[in-house]
């Protein structure tokens, strides 16, 4: 065995041809060769390891994410996209000053200052420009003989274009064959207009001058009318019909102002009101006058108005008197005045006027067209005592209401005005009869009852062609109540959909009969019509839904507006074969009619389904049909029941036929035989009679090896 031992010197450096000691590792493909500790020399290690190394390129380096944290001497060519140097140094190891820039030396790159030299002492020294010169200040200068201008675009024109400014800069363009320059570019410049001058403003109006006529006008094109402004004044002037108002000027001593005083329109000059005005009453006729502060109001007589008229008359009850010379005249004397009936007078010249009526007559008139009052007499049926017109009558003096033992009849009969009060006698868990008597409904706790479903909108059911069907069951949820929506705009449609638990309602057949549906509803506002019914569904093991019933062609009303209330509604239902693992499912439709509807279930809002389904025994000697007849069979030796579909047969051993010869005495016979197989003709049966006499005796009598059709006239004994 071989002895590796280890020492704590070596030669150095190490060597290529120097040897480590190892062991292989597991390929993971494994070879026939075994694994082996042997030696191997770092130039083999170098190998392996140089293998997986990245290039030994600085391209490789810094692909590889590395970062240079030393200085790097490059003699090659550097290419790059971008440089951001932080500082450059030059071949002298200066990084440069502020300003300084780097310059080709002949020993290469140096920072340098700028020189002082400015272009003015370049273009001194006769140098000329070989490269574009950018400048952002301006040039003043003497003069300037360019070669060439080159407007914003870049051009530099060609023959006879002109330069000219434009919103983005200087541009060379085209001279324009006409040049009409506005109103404004011509006064700028201080021109004079020696021509009209019309301006159209956007609001439908004009400005003209004229110049010949030395006015301008302002004029509404949409009325047509004119505001002048002239040197002798201003003129207001409508063209249909041709008027106006002016304002005249003269030509003024010293400098006036024009005063309006008031809202009469009075103009004035400032300088024409005194500071004080004097009244005077000076003349007779004429106007009144203001002239130099002084307001002279003539006084007025009779004569300066004109004088008195020459003619004044006076007409009285068509005499017409003249009052031109005197004003006092006669009219003549009363001598006696006289009334009609039933006004009355006592004559002469102060005659005393009243009236006459008879005792119990009224004032009024009854002939036709306006004329005299006339007397009015009271009719039957009508008195008048004491100033007062009262009315009697021999018909109804008092009406009374009879109802049925159903409901009860207060405050009757009444004899003047009033109300006869009608409400229910009975319980609410009562109904009102055909002939208005009372009567309890019958319980449902007894066999044959109804089966009733109720709608449960809190447990869902599942979901069944794309909708949700919630439980309908036998029994109520009461809890907080569960609603459903169907608003307006989502149209008519369903509202909820309901379904029967698994193997509910476990019968065969849905005997034929209305189906009553009790819902609550609620609309979101009055009026309109909105409507609501059933449609009636079987459900087979495999969820295929088959229709039974639907009440669509007979929807009912949803009234009450925005109170929940109940509504009823049924649908026939034909009598419909089931399978024992139907299901029954109820869609209840509504049509909106403009409203939102709500459906409330549960809590106090218990939604019901009654149905023709009944209750009770639900099999009676193997048969389950919910409807099942009883019959009565003939020829069993012994007694049996067959059952059999919906019918129970009674197999009796002997029949009890009724006698149809039983006119003696009123008697009723009956006749019982023994079944024995033979024909009714062999005389071999043994017959007991039961004769019932009219009197209720009974005698039993019997007759033996005789045939049955001989059956009336053998003797029994």
């Amino acid at each position: 065995m071989s002895k590796i031992s280890t020492y704590s010197l070596a030669d150095t450096p190490l060597q290529l041809s120097d040897r480590l000691i190892g062991t292989e590792a597991p390929r993971p493909q494994p070879t026939a060769t075994p694994l082996a500790t042997k030696n191997f020399s770092l130039g083999e290690l170098l190998q392996l390891f140089s293998a997986n190394f990245p290039a030994a390129t600085l391209q490789a380096v810094l692909n590889a994410g590395n970062i240079a944290t030393q200085d790097m001497f490059i003699t090659g060519t550097i290419d790059v996209t971008l440089i951001k140097p932080t500082n450059i140094e030059d071949i002298l190891g200066s990084q440069g000053t502020n300003f300084q820039f780097l310059s080709k030396a002949t020993t290469g790159i140096n920072w340098v200052n700028l020189p002082v030299d400015n272009l003015q002492a370049v273009l001194n020294a006769g140098n000329t420009a070989t490269q574009n010169i950018n400048l952002t200040g301006n040039i003043t200068s003497t003069r300037i003989i360019p070669g060439n201008i080159q407007d914003y675009t870049t051009s530099i024109g060609t023959t006879g274009q002109v330069l000219t400014k434009s919103t983005s800069g200087i541009v060379w363009s085209n001279i324009p064959t006409s040049l009409t320059p506005g109103l404004n570019d011509v006064l700028l410049v201080g021109n004079t207009v020696y021509s009209d001058i019309s301006i159209v403003y956007p609001d439908n109006g004009i400005l003209s001058t004229s110049y010949g006529n030395g006015f301008a006008s302002f004029t509404n094109t949409g009325s047509g009318d004119s505001m002048i402004f002239q040197w002798s004044g201003i003129r207001y002037q409508t063209p249909t019909p041709s008027i106006f108002t002016e304002i005249g000027f003269t030509t003024p001593s010293s400098n006036n102002a024009i005063l309006f005083p008031d809202a009469s329109g009075t103009i004035a000059l400032i300088s024409d009101i005194p500071a004080a005005i004097t009244l005077t009453t000076t003349g007779t006729s004429g106007s009144s006058t203001l002239i130099a502060g002084v307001l002279n109001v003539p006084t007025y007589t009779l004569s300066g108005l004109g004088g008195v008229p020459t003619s004044r008359t006076l007409t009285i009850n068509g005499t017409a008197y003249d009052l031109t010379a005197d004003r006092s005249w006669s009219v003549g004397t009363v001598t006696s005045v006289t009334a009609t009936s039933p006004i009355t007078s006592s004559g002469g010249t102060t005659p005393v006027i009243s009236t006459s009526m008879s005792t119990n007559k009224l004032i009024g008139r009854s002939t036709a067209g306006t004329g005299v009052m006339e007397e009015i007499t009271i009719g039957t049926g009508l008195t008048l005592s004491g100033g007062i017109l009262n009315g009697s009558s021999s018909g109804v003096t008092s009406v009374g209401l009879t109802m049925p033992s159903a409901f009860t009849v207060t405050n009757s009969p009444i004899t003047s005005s009033g109300d006869i009060a009608v409400t229910g006698a009975g319980l609410v868990s009562q109904y009102v009869r055909g002939d208005g008597t009372l009567a309890n409904f019958p319980n449902s706790t007894g066999g044959g009852a109804s089966v009733n479903y109720y709608l449960n909108g809190s447990v869902s059911q599942g979901t069944f062609g794309g909708a949700t069907y919630y439980q309908m069951s036998k029994t109520p949820i009461l809890g907080a109540g569960t609603n459903f929506i169907r608003t307006n705009g989502a149209g008519n449609g369903y509202i909820a959909s309901f379904i029967t638990d698994a193997g509910d309602p476990s019968f065969l057949n849905i005997p034929g009969g209305n189906w009553n549906l009790e819902f609550y509803f609620q609309a979101s506002s009055g009026g309109g019509s909105p409507q609501f019914y059933g449609e009636i569904y079987k459900v087979s093991a495999t969820n295929v839904f088959t229709l039974v019933a639907s009440g669509s062609a007979n929807p009912e009303g949803i009234t009450n507006g925005t109170t929940v209330d109940q509504y009823y509604t049924s649908i026939p239902v034909p009598q419909t074969s089931l399978l024992i693992t139907d299901r029954i499912a109820i869609r209840i439709y509504v049509i909106t009619g403009g409203r939102t509807i709500t459906l409330h279930t549960e809590n106090g809002n218990l939604c019901e389904v009654l149905t023709t389904f009944t209750t009770g025994l639900t099999a009676l000697n193997g048969l389950t049909q919910q409807v099942q007849y009883l019959a009565v069979g003939t020829g069993a030796t012994n007694f049996n029941i067959s059952s059999s579909g919906d019918t129970h047969t009674f197999n009796l051993l002997f029949n009890i036929r009724r006698n149809a010869n039983n006119s003696s005495n009123n008697n009723i016979n009956y006749n019982g035989y023994a079944v024995t197989g033979s024909a009714e003709s062999s005389a071999v049966w043994t017959i007991t009679r039961l004769t019932i006499g009219s009197s209720g005796s009974v005698t039993i009598g019997t007759a033996t090896n005789v045939a049955w059709t001989n059956r009336e006239s053998v003797i029994y004994t």
